[in-house]
């Protein structure tokens, strides 16, 4: 059996990483994944979660092993009698410090041999960035596994995100500030809630004097007013008339094309202003977010979500009192995936990942304090 070994000496793995080790397997029989004990190095995770997160990150790849060691690496090849490494390299940089590397282990042990894979689409990518980006409120989603980008959550600014989600009028921010406050009060545990919904609006208002959010206000009344007759409630700020938009984007024949657009165009801002709002927040932050589903945008609590429902009865009665018509109720249900279909896309998501929690909740009936004690607060690790 061909076995070669991939030392890792980063803190927590990146899309990197994955993708020499993933080229790496698909050459030989069986791929180890070394992680060094290095005491001189200051890391921020510990070597044991270190290995619980390369693990996680692995647990779909059925020829790559996870392992530890201690001391080094030309010792442990010795000691397991596997003489084959593997490393990537970026630039040419990169490939010189390998090189000399090599060359010490080739002194320290003849059989010693090292295959050099080239990353340069990862050029930019590094444990060090990656942290500092955190660190700073960003988005690193596209960089590492969700399982890595927990855990650096945690670990550097002290944040447990949870996503609320669920159709229309089902009692999401009901449930958001309920929880919040509940973890505020008897638990002792700092809790935020956030509902992007209001953050939308906060975008498409004049108060949003931020220039991504301006131009984003510009697009929409560039890209829906041609055809219809979006109405601006300030052409100096350009806000938005958001009753007016909803029928553009509700009542029409073809919602199915105006929606997808608007919320491609919103996301930008949108998302600027969450990470905005989560900076500097620490403890559990619950993300309400209707379209979690449809968008794509459970990498944002790392596809913890919680997916509440109610009866279609009380559903529709909460329409009607917010002034909806019966047609105008089928038509905003129709733009929106159902409690199953959001169920199903939801856990495909958790699946593709190998990370993330889906509880539902029947904001009716069920005990929020039970599923807090139950279920939350354990697959968060607050349970002590």
């Amino acid at each position: 059996m061909k076995t070669a070994i991939y030392p890792i000496t980063g803190d927590g793995i990146h899309n990197g990483h994955i993708a020499i080790a993933k080229e790496a397997a698909d050459v030989f029989d069986k791929l180890i994944i070394a992680l060094g004990n290095d005491t001189n190095k200051k890391r921020l995770f510990s070597l044991i979660e270190r290995v619980e997160i390369a693990r996680q990150a692995f647990r779909n790849s059925l020829n790559i092993e996870v392992v530890a060691y201690d001391g080094l690496m030309v010792d442990y090849m010795s000691r397991v009698g596997i003489f084959t490494y593997i490393r990537g390299f970026r630039d040419t940089a990169d490939f010189e410090a390998e090189m000399r590397l090599f060359k010490i282990n080739r002194e320290l042990n003849s059989k010693v041999k090292l295959i050099l894979l080239p990353a340069p689409e990862y050029e930019n990518i590094s444990s060090s960035m990656i942290k500092e980006v955190i660190t700073h409120g960003g988005d690193v989603h596209k960089y590492v596994p969700l399982c890595v980008k927990r855990k650096l959550e945690e670990n550097i600014n002290t944040q447990y995100i949870v996503g609320i989600t669920g159709e229309i009028a089902v009692g999401k921010s009901w449930l958001g500030k309920r929880l919040t406050t509940i973890c505020n009060g008897q638990y002792l545990k700092e809790a935020h809630y956030i509902d992007m919904d209001e953050i939308a609006h906060y975008v498409l208002s004049g108060k949003s004097r931020e220039n991504i959010c301006v131009e984003t206000r510009k697009r929409i009344f560039n890209s829906f007013s041609n055809s219809t007759s979006l109405v601006l409630k300030n052409k100096d700020t350009y806000e938005i008339d958001r009753e007016n938009l909803s029928k553009i984007l509700f009542c029409g024949n073809n919602s199915w094309i105006l929606i997808p657009k608007f919320n491609e165009i919103m996301a930008p801002a949108v998302l600027y202003i969450l990470r905005q709002q989560m900076k500097d927040k620490e403890g559990i932050i619950f993300v309400d977010s209707a379209l979690m589903a449809e968008c794509g945008l459970s990498y944002i609590c790392n596809n913890n979500i919680i997916l509440t429902y109610c009866c279609s009865d009380t559903q529709k009665k909460r329409l009607l009192q917010r002034g909806l018509s019966e047609d105008l109720i089928d038509k905003r249900l129709l733009t929106q995936l159902t409690t199953v279909q959001k169920q199903a896309t939801l856990n495909r998501r958790i699946k593709i990942d190998n990370v993330g929690n889906l509880w539902e909740i029947n904001t009716l009936v069920d005990d929020l304090h039970v599923f807090l004690v139950a279920k939350l607060f354990p697959k968060l690790g607050l349970d002590n």
